[in-house]
């Protein structure tokens, strides 16, 4: 069995039944965390010490507080300047981690001690749809550009799927709290523009939980379109350098991103607008077929992509 050297936080504000569960993955684990870490932002009643109720022996648990709410950017590096542990995993209140994940990435660790961010993929699950899928990161590592990559589109995947370096983190400045969102994006850049070194573990070993019918900071396209703005203008150099290809790849994904976002919020007309502007520029049957879909069953494109996946296994 590996050494662990791991700190798990858990930033939280307003969803304390999906938080119950998102601690339970955690004290599950085969092979526990150093310690676990919840970073109450604000929640009125504070949280109390009885969350951790479980049982369990062995792991240090704590619970620090904002007086109010000051967002999951300034939350996580809350947790991330408390924590003690060489490494650092990230989980989101409504999500859950396989029962898995510590140890194998502990294993990874150990086997790869260099890198600085670990990230794998995750099984989406829609609650109102009944239905799950693989969320569509990939080998960064591969032989190609990591930072070209991540400029393009967050191939990393949000910080549920991430373990990352404690001191990397630190030496950049942890979360940009000025975000309105894709904080977790930008910082996947910055790892990058540093040299940071990446590592894909091939394996889902975080559940993320979508409702459609609860909004959140992940489904409000608004600011995810200020957003990738923001991400423009901070790395317009960058950019700048990308090829004439990989820009209109960039434009795409940012269209795709928000029509996604719109179909989190049942935004069935801003999400066929979306997507026909994906049709026009890329001018591929498959997005026009893509758009078609939408007009005929605009809730289905998750169980189209649930079923193609099972398919396709």
């Amino acid at each position: 069995m590996p050494n662990t050297n791991l700190s798990v936080v858990i930033p939280t504000y307003g969803r304390t039944k999906a938080l119950k569960r998102a601690i339970n993955s955690v004290l599950n684990q085969t092979l526990l965390p150093e310690e676990l870490i919840v970073v109450d932002d604000g929640n009125q009643p504070p949280l109390e010490e009885k969350i951790f109720d479980a049982g369990v022996t062995g792991l240090e648990t704590k619970i620090l507080r904002n007086k109010t709410s000051r967002g999951a950017a300034n939350a996580r590096n809350a947790g991330l300047r408390f924590a003690r542990s060489r490494w650092v995993a990230f989980l989101d209140d409504d999500d859950a981690f396989f029962p898995e994940k510590i140890e194998t990435i502990a294993r990874s660790i150990q086997e790869n001690p260099e890198v600085d961010l670990i990230y794998h993929p995750a099984e989406i699950c829609m609650a109102k749809e009944q239905l799950s899928y693989r969320s569509g990161v990939c080998d960064l590592t591969n032989g190609k550009d990591v930072l070209r990559q991540l400029l393009i589109r967050n191939e990393v995947g949000g910080t549920s799927m991430t373990i990352l370096k404690r001191k990397t983190l630190l030496e950049l400045g942890g979360f940009d709290e000025t975000m309105p969102a894709l904080e977790d994006w930008e910082l996947w850049i910055r790892v990058a523009k540093t040299g940071g070194r990446f590592l894909f573990v091939d394996k889902m070993l975080t559940r993320y939980h979508h409702d459609n019918s609860i909004r959140s900071l992940t489904k409000d396209y608004n600011k995810t379109g200020r957003a990738i703005n923001i991400l423009q203008q901070n790395y317009a150099g960058d950019y700048a350098r990308l090829s004439p290809k990989n820009r209109k790849q960039f434009n795409k994904g940012k269209l795709q991103s928000e029509m996604f976002q719109a179909l989190l919020n049942q935004d069935y007309k801003g999400a066929k607008k979306k997507q026909f502007q994906v049709a026009r520029l890329s001018k591929h049957p498959l997005e026009f077929f893509k758009f078609l879909g939408l007009v005929v069953w605009p809730g289905g494109v998750f169980t189209l992509r649930s079923h193609l996946q099972k398919f396709l296994q």
